[in-house]
């Protein structure tokens, strides 16, 4: 259960995910005109949409299991840091390849204008913030979750440069970047649940083990000398 709670956010996205990719299949209409196009007024609301735009069917498969695994990593080990990170990466990634990207590229003599869409950047900038976080927390847990990432995920570092038509190769640098630097920031910042010492104030008296003074403000003891009677 506490595995579950943990998780619950990177499953929410996960099924709005799939509720309107499934959503296009449905009434056959391609919603990729709501992703980012750059430096465009109409294109910042990609910075909201595009996460939860896909195109088609393999492309949110390739991606839900990443998603899962990274974001649920973010989620379990490091809780208390989770949802800023989260949020951050998901407005400054946005915020990156609406400044930076692609706006369209010549096909021929035609130029073709070009919507980024996807969950890509934020699986880059998950990726890159618990690779990163390791090597500046420098403590074991978080080195061992950095090593974890560099092994299962080192084929997705090709994806930081242009090698194939059609991938937004700016989303994935650009949430790497981000990943990166939200590790930096969030470095000093405690992943450990901490007591609450306050909670343990009390004004009740103490109780330890072992003999206790039965005498109190109701009960007293009271000495009677009966060495001089008979």
């Amino acid at each position: 259960m506490k595995f579950i709670n943990r998780i619950k956010i990177p499953l929410f996205f996960i099924l709005i995910f799939w509720v309107i990719e499934l959503l296009e299949v449905f009434v056959q209409k391609d919603f990729h005109e709501l992703g980012v196009y750059p430096r465009s007024i109409y294109g910042l609301a990609g910075i909201f949409f595009m996460p939860f735009l896909h195109g088609g069917i393999p492309h949110l498969f390739s991606n839900t299991p990443s998603f899962l695994l990274l974001c649920g990593s973010l989620f379990y080990f490091y809780p208390k840091i989770a949802k800023p990170v989260l949020f951050q990466s998901y407005l400054l990634t946005g915020i990156g390849i609406w400044l930076f990207a692609r706006g369209g590229e010549f096909n021929g003599l035609v130029y073709v204008k070009i919507y980024h869409i996807g969950a890509s950047g934020l699986i880059y900038a998950f990726a890159g913030f618990l690779f990163f976080n390791g090597a500046f927390r420098k403590d074991s847990k978080s080195l061992g979750i950095s090593l974890s990432v560099a092994v299962l995920y080192f084929g997705m570092w090709q994806g930081l440069i242009p090698n194939q038509p059609g991938i937004s190769w700016e989303s994935h640098l650009i949430g790497a970047i981000v990943g990166s630097f939200l590790a930096y920031r969030f470095k000093s910042v405690s992943v450990t649940e901490k007591a609450n010492l306050a909670s343990l104030e009390t004004d009740e008296p103490i109780i330890s083990e072992g003999v206790q003074p039965l005498e109190n403000e109701y009960f007293k003891y009271e000495y009677k000398d009966n060495s001089g009677t008979e």
